[in-house]
Parts: structure tokens; sequence; C-alpha cells
């Protein structure tokens, strides 16, 4: 597997060149800045001239009411891009927050958007992360209409696919540096609620929580349990195989931040 994070992130969607790899690695690898946590990568209403891409860390797409309750609307974790059509943009409708320490490569708009009419497999992979995009987001929509236990379920199915097949799974333990708060504003529930639905997975069997160590007994029963269905995810068929959820076994996920009450 390719050591460049956004490699392994398009090798996922479409077959590349060695030529189309090494774009990627050179833009990628300039211009990469450390992020603290909590701190806003792009505010509401700005107008970057720079594309940012996740290197290492976790962030969120957000926005906040005039209420000032904020909804989580993605988690951005390492190859994502915060926002690839910025450039058509008049301003950003909505922030994007490191949730965790994090590097960000900033790309020239103006350089990609060159290398994409220079490159059309570069720019078919480019466009089917988008695509795939706009999929996670319309299931997060569906997630609002499921029982709470169900989309939490789904978020957790999503989020251990999504990282094995960027390989950032350490053996099968994922770490989920995710707090009760931020779940509850991805799944539209308080805090009390997002605590009490984690609590009733692992009444049911389906989750495991000792010593901050979250463990899925069996994958399949919480696939389930959230009714959690891969195919919106269009990863490549060739990597199917390899990359398709255990239909039993465990894996597991330091969170120490979800033990609390």
């Amino acid at each position: 597997m390719d050591q460049n994070i956004l490699v392994r992130k398009l090798e996922g969607y479409a077959p590349l060149k060695e030529r189309s790899k090494q774009i990627l690695r050179d833009l990628s690898e300039r211009q990469v800045s450390l992020v603290d946590a909590g701190s806003v990568i792009i505010e509401d209403g700005d107008k970057p001239d720079d594309i940012c891409l996740i290197v290492e860390g976790w962030a969120a797409r957000y926005k906040v009411s005039h209420e000032g309750g904020r909804r989580i609307m993605a988690f951005l974790l390492p190859g994502d891009f915060c926002e690839l059509e910025i450039a058509v943009l008049e301003q950003m409708d909505h922030a994007i927050m490191a949730l965790t320490p994090c590097k960000v490569a900033r790309l020239d708009s103006e350089a990609v958007k060159r290398i994409l009419a220079e490159d059309p497999a570069l720019a078919d992979a480019l466009r089917w992360m988008t695509l795939v995009e706009g999929a996670i987001l319309r299931q997060w929509v569906v997630n609002g209409r499921r029982q709470a236990s169900a989309a939490f379920a789904h978020l957790l199915c999503e989020l251990y696919i999504r990282m094995k097949s960027i390989g950032l799974l350490d053996g099968d333990r994922l770490l989920l540096p995710l707090t009760q708060e931020e779940l509850a504003d991805a799944l539209g529930l308080s805090t009390v609620h997002t605590n009490r639905t984690l609590q009733r997975l692992r009444e049911r069997g389906l989750i495991e929580l000792e010593g901050g160590i979250l463990a899925i007994p069996d994958f399949a029963a919480l696939a389930d349990a959230g009714g959690f269905d891969d195919n919106y995810l269009h990863r490549r068929s060739s990597r199917a195989d390899s990359l398709s959820r255990p239909r039993s076994g465990r894996w597991s996920a330091p969170i120490d931040s979800l033990s609390s009450a």
C-alpha cells in the first residue's frame, strides 16, 4: 500500500498510473501545516484561495444555527478534502474544524485544475470521491430518521470501513478520537441521549466497553442493527473482497472519551 494518504484514498476509487501517483505525492506533501485540536481550518463565509487536504488527524464539517446549536455534517478523515470545488464558490457556507491535532496540506486550486485537465484518470478518481462524499451525506440524512441505536451503529460501521479502506487500522483496532458531544452533534442527539444509546448497544451485546476499549464481537450483528450496507461507499470491485465487512469476529477501538457519562 502506498505511503501517501491521498494516493491510498484515490486508488480505492480508480486505478492510477505511477505518474498520477507522483503528482498526488507532490501536491499533498508541500505546504503542510499543523492545526491544533479545536481550531477552525476554514470559517463559515470564508473565500479560501487554496484547497485544504487532511493529511493526518480528524476534522469535522459543521454548521452553527442561529440559536447557537452545532450540527456536524461530516467527519473528515486523512485523505479527505475540506472542499475540492472551493474555487467556484463565492464563499464557504459552512465551517471546518480540527477535532484532533491535524496536518493540513494546502493545494493551489489553479494548479489542481491544470493537472486534472491533463490527467483524465486522476480527474475521474477525484470525481468519484466527490460522488461518494455526496452518498455519505445522504446516508447521514437517512440516519436522522433511524432510531438512535440504529443511527449510532450505522455510523460506527461506516467509520470502520472508511478507515480500513485507507489502511489506518492497527490490526483490527480503530482509533476513534471523538467525544460524546461530537457524536451527539453528528447524530442529532443530546449528549445524555448519546450516552444512553451507547449503554443500550452495550447491553444488547453489540458492543463492549471496558478500559476505554470499544469492541464489537460481531460486526454483522452491528451492521444489521444499523441497517448498514457499505455499497454507498462505492469502493473498487477489485478490492471489495479484501475490504468487505467481516461476517463475524471482533474489532475494537480505544475511545476513552466515550466511557464517560
